[in-house]
């Protein structure tokens, strides 16, 4: 593996509104060796989710903020490269968080074996499926070539008991409190809304 190289996309800046390009910075870095009791794995598909708006920013967050010139946070598809842990074997396809990088090493514990069968291009199944469990997003392209693609694709979603609905209500309001609008009040009454209806008793099932 003496050839290859890691690339990491790394936040230079926090953003200030929007994002832009020269908030983040594309290095290029050896690969890692895994210790004992680790696997190093290959980036094939990454989740890209509102809540990282919050990590990447300057402001609190319910999750922990990225440092500076670390690499972006990022649930993954991976693949096994090299493994230092009975479980696991070169070739595995793993649900990793190796973040905005093309490899990554991993405390086996902390990774989680994917089925096979999902990844045979017959089958009609995307790899980006496994992302996070249940991916209704976008994911981008890292392993196979070194040109970024993002691909959307419909998929069922999840069961409402298994969706943080808090969570996901917090980070969209991260992000829109970011936007400068004269509709302000709308989005704040709209969240007030959101909210109130999140506080509502829920009805038993069995009802």
């Amino acid at each position: 593996m003496s050839d290859l190289i890691n690339k990491q996309i790394l936040l230079k800046s926090r953003p200030v509104g929007e994002p832009t390009e020269s908030d983040f910075a594309l290095v290029e870095t050896s690969i890692p060796e895994p210790g004992n009791g680790e696997i190093l794995t290959r980036t094939i598909y990454l989740s890209l989710d509102p809540y990282m708006r919050g990590p990447i920013g300057a402001g609190k967050s319910y999750t922990a903020n990225v440092e500076l010139n670390s690499a972006i946070v990022g649930g993954t598809v991976s693949q096994v490269v090299k493994s230092n842990h009975p479980h696991f074997q070169a070739r595995d396809f793993v649900l990793d968080y190796n973040g905005w990088q093309t490899f990554g090493v991993s405390k086996a514990e902390s990774v989680r074996k994917l089925d096979p069968t999902q990844f045979n291009d017959q089958s009609g199944q995307n790899r980006s499926v496994s992302v996070g469990d249940n991916a209704t997003g976008s994911a981008i392209i890292t392993g196979d070539s070194s040109t970024a693609n993002v691909n959307f694709q419909q998929v069922s979603l999840p069961a409402p008991a298994s969706v943080n609905i808090q969570a996901e209500l917090n980070a969209l309001r991260e992000i829109l409190a970011n936007i400068e609008t004269s509709d302000r009040h709308k989005i704040d009454n709209a969240f007030a809304d959101a909210q109130e209806e999140l506080n509502k008793p829920q009805p038993d099932k069995d009802e």
